[in-house]
């Protein structure tokens, strides 16, 4: 055996899953979209990753839609550091990264976000819904995963788990950049709960400055069945949405553009539970009407011959209204319309340039965003408004020698103001300043392997929803505070080709991170109710991609977890009641010039949560997709897939509280989706 050969044998063993025969194309995300190819990209660039930080994983169109993904958050269902619950729910699905984010309370957490074409849009905390996530996955150019605050430092402050980015398609995406009309039609249709989706996309290019695009998409879904054939009521959805885009290239170089995009969704669902994300039975049933839409408005210039200057200036307007009526147990607490509008201007640019022998790209940006929550929730906080403002950058630098670095810093001021409490009185105005930095090296090892490692420290501020709350022995406001943290990441990366046998590819890493959060302002907290001031969570991801010349390909991801613990201010370390069990997953499949098979197996290791034993589980997954070659239907692609083969009944959040009431997974699912661009 070659010393390289050793070393990915032993990269691989640390990943503790077998390792097959694997493959899948690897590439940048920088690279054009190809709708007609599979593939996922495992690895990063260096403009993806700061130089210490793990690798950002970005999945792109085919992809996507060999998943049949309803949802986002079943999109990045296989990354590592990721865990998603409901992947499929529309309205219920949510994610988090690194131990943070949705769980059995809440649908959100301000340590992770989800960002559509550069907008945040979610609707808070309170409101129960995913509102922020609506889009139809087939319009979806990539969608990538940012672990962890360094490589999240230019989407916010305390950004402790992460980011989601995902982008959508032009309409040159279609046309292939060239002048023409193209219509896109996807029909979709699931067995378990008789779901449906239908999406029409016409794509039109009168000449090679201008280029429109237009979708109309309907997803239906009524209760879907557990393993055990007990229906989930979580009600369904039947959810139109639209998305409109326009673009205008100009310059003597076509170096210029402008963008325009609308994407609007609504939804209406009856006798639902109030939290939708786990259901605490007494907060009851409520009737909930929701409707929202994203407008933005960008301009870019990147002239090929001024490495300086790679600039956009992004105006957005985010506006989400909830309708909530009372229908049992205590939601008429939380009855009333509510509307949550977020106006956001942010400019970025990226200059690569050198000094003396180092290579430097730096990303600078400047943003500001004021977000107005109307109305007030009787039973919670909630209603203000806010100003924030901040500026960041981050300077990633070759020193050659196979050696990099990163650094980088952003600072964010926050005013809150107008707010009332939650009895309505009103509140004297808060404000806090989050400050947060972070440094990075890699340094290449020799034989495709890359050693990293990275320190940041960061502060997080206030979301208006938690702002009012006191803890009974601090009496100053959270929406004056700010939480910190502080995060270290260290491991290795991999990629050859040639490495067992002539053509084949291998890529992979593995890495441990840990994060502490101290002076958590994050959570709800009444004049009796526990306060945990500190978090702590530490764990391992791994991943792997090997590929053959003749198709085959193996994927394995693995995220163990070694502590998710929160303390309050004078007790001891409790084990945090919404802490997520160790997961992996194995892919293995075969592609043949259009027709691609494969055989997924996710699975979860059982843990002990205080009173609660959440037992671990084992699912199978298979999928078939195949591209028509030749003749009238040319291009057409046909996906079929099963989701829990073997109808198995687990779930995916618990809770330490046995008497909260929390969702199983689906059952069986038979899937079919047809899609034709004419």
């Amino acid at each position: 055996m070659t010393t390289r050969a050793l070393l990915c044998f032993t990269l691989l063993s640390t990943t503790c899953l077998p390792l097959t025969a694997l493959a899948q194309e690897v590439t940048s995300r920088t690279d054009p979209v190809a709708l007609g190819t599979i593939q996922i990209t495992a690895t990063g660039t260096q403009e993806d990753d700061p130089a210490g930080t793990s690798l950002s994983a970005t999945v792109t169109a085919a992809e996507i839609q060999k998943k049949q993904a309803a949802t986002v958050a079943r999109a990045i269902s296989q990354v590592p550091g990721v865990s998603v619950a409901r992947a499929d729910d529309l309205l219920s699905s949510n994610f988090t990264i690194r131990n943070f984010g949705g769980n059995s309370a809440l649908t959100s957490d301000p340590r992770v976000k989800f960002v559509l074409d550069g907008v945040d849009s979610s609707g808070g905390s309170f409101y129960r819904n995913t509102s922020g996530q609506i889009v139809d996955p087939a319009l979806l150019k990539s969608v990538s995963v940012f672990k962890g605050p360094l490589a999240s430092l230019e989407y916010g402050s305390g950004l402790v788990g992460g980011t989601v980015a995902a982008e959508t398609i032009n309409a040159s995406d279609l046309t292939g950049d060239q002048p023409g009309v193209k219509v896109r039609q996807l029909l979709g249709a699931s067995s378990n709960g008789g779901g449906w989706t239908t999406s029409t996309t016409l794509a039109w290019q009168p000449n090679e400055s201008f280029d429109l695009l237009a979708n109309y998409t309907r997803s239906y879904r009524d209760n879907q069945k557990d393993g055990n054939g007990d229906k989930i009521d979580l009600g369904g959805y039947n959810v139109p949405s639209y998305l409109l885009k326009a673009r205008y290239r100009f310059g003597a170089a076509m170096d210029q553009s402008l963008t325009f995009s609308y994407n609007r969704s609504e939804s209406a669902q009856r006798n639902v539970p109030f939290a939708q994300s786990s259901i605490i039975s007494a907060l009851g049933t409520i009737n909930r009407d929701r409707e929202g839409h994203v407008a933005s408005l960008t301009y870019a210039y990147a002239p090929e011959n001024n490495p300086w200057v790679d600039f956009s200036l992004q105006y957005s307007q985010s506006r989400q209204q909830f309708d909530i009526e009372p229908v049992s147990g205590y939601s008429g607490s939380f009855a009333g319309e509510y509307s949550v509008d977020t106006d956001t201007l942010t400019a970025k640019n990226t200059a690569t340039f050198v000094t003396g022998t180092v290579s430097h790209t730096l990303t600078a940006g400047a943003e500001i965003s004021r977000q107005h929550r109307k109305e007030v929730m009787a039973g919670v906080s909630g209603d203000g408004k806010y100003v924030r403002r901040g500026v960041f950058a981050i300077d990633q630098m070759d020193f050659g020698n196979e050696l990099t670095a990163s650094a980088g810093a952003r600072i964010e001021r926050q005013r809150l103001y107008a707010l009332r409490s939650n009895t309505e009185a009103p509140l004297a105005d808060m404000g806090a300043t989050a400050r947060s930095a972070g440094l990075g090296v890699e340094k290449g090892l020799g034989y495709g392997v890359t050693g990293y490692g990275s320190f940041a420290y960061g502060e997080g501020l206030s979301p208006i929803d938690f702002a009012g709350s006191r803890p009974a022995i601090d009496p100053t406001y959270f929406g004056d505070k700010v939480f910190q943290s502080r995060t270290w990441e260290t491991g290795l990366k991999y990629r050859g080709d040639d490495v067992f046998t002539g053509g084949d590819g291998l890529s992979g890493s593995i890495g441990l991170f840990q994060t502490a959060i101290w002076n958590d302002n994050t959570q709800a907290v009444s004049a009796t109710a526990p306060y945990y001031a500190q978090r702590k969570t530490s764990g391992i991801e791994a991943q792997a991609t090997y590929q053959l010349d003749n198709g085959v390909y193996t994927r394995l991801a693995l995220t163990k977890t070694f502590s998710d613990n929160k303390r309050a201010p004078t007790t001891d370390w409790v084990f945090y009641e919404y802490a997520l069990m160790d997961q992996g997953s194995v892919t293995v499949g075969r592609d043949w010039n259009g027709l691609d098979l494969s055989w997924t197996l996710r699975g979860g290791a059982g843990q002990d949560l205080g009173v609660v034993h959440q037992p671990g589980f084992g699912v199978s997954d298979l999928a078939v997709s195949y591209t028509v070659q030749d003749g009238a239907l040319a291009g057409a692609t046909i996906n079929f897939g099963v989701d829990n083969v073997f109808d198995k009944q687990y779930q995916l959040q618990y809770t330490t509280t046995a008497t909260s009431v929390t969702y199983p997974e689906a059952g069986r699912n038979f899937k079919l989706t047809l899609a034709k661009t004419f």
